[in-house]
């Protein structure tokens, strides 16, 4: 569940923010963050939890079975962190720049354009709103490094199923006695 979830938040930002592909990644992966040279986020799934009453229900599985599925309203805070290649002037020293920051404050606010409204519904999300957003830009050696983050907070319904066994039928054997004293067997068999 927390790997789809971080999966889902990752594209969810990647196309939001007009990103290119594998530019959101995984936070905390063993690949240099110094010196890149392109724009680049991390998604880490901070919190988890409940946020409701479980609904037990029973379906059809289609083949003659039947199904029992828990559904859980749960709730995810998601932070997500903006790294942009390193500003420089024009004599080529590198000089303070607010840029990821700026795409962390503006993500929360794109998040509720009616195009992410329709990512989002086909992802299974609700997007609940976000932190403020912080600017954590600092100097990396002697380079400045452009830093912005973000938490947004979603909700989704997390299923879980588990086929249950079913009885097709059970046989009963009945012994009957008629009025005049003869016994009889009759065997039936009760299907649901």
């Amino acid at each position: 569940m927390i790997d789809e979830a971080n999966r889902a938040v990752r594209e969810l930002v990647r196309v939001v923010m007009g990103m290119p592909e594998n530019s959101v990644r995984p936070a905390d992966q063993s690949i240099p963050a110094g010196g890149q040279t392109q724009e680049f986020a991390t998604v880490r799934i901070m919190t988890t939890g409940d946020v409701g009453t479980p609904v037990q229900r029973l379906l059809d599985d289609g083949n003659g079975g039947t199904t029992e599925a828990v559904e859980v309203p749960k709730q995810f805070t998601a932070s997500v962190q903006f790294f942009r290649s390193p500003a420089k002037d024009a004599a080529g020293i590198a000089r303070a720049s607010n840029a990821a920051f700026d795409r962390a404050a503006r993500l929360a606010q794109r998040l509720w354009l009616a195009s992410s409204a329709e990512l989002l519904r086909t992802m299974n999300l609700g997007f609940l709103g976000s932190s403020e957003p912080r600017n954590l830009s600092a100097l990396a050696g002697s380079t400045w490094e452009s830093r912005g983050s973000v938490d947004l907070i979603f909700d989704f319904i997390a299923r879980e199923t588990a086929p249950i066994e079913t009885v097709a039928g059970v046989p009963f054997t009945l012994l009957v006695q008629e009025p005049d004293g003869v016994v009889q067997t009759r065997s039936i068999e009760v299907t649901p």
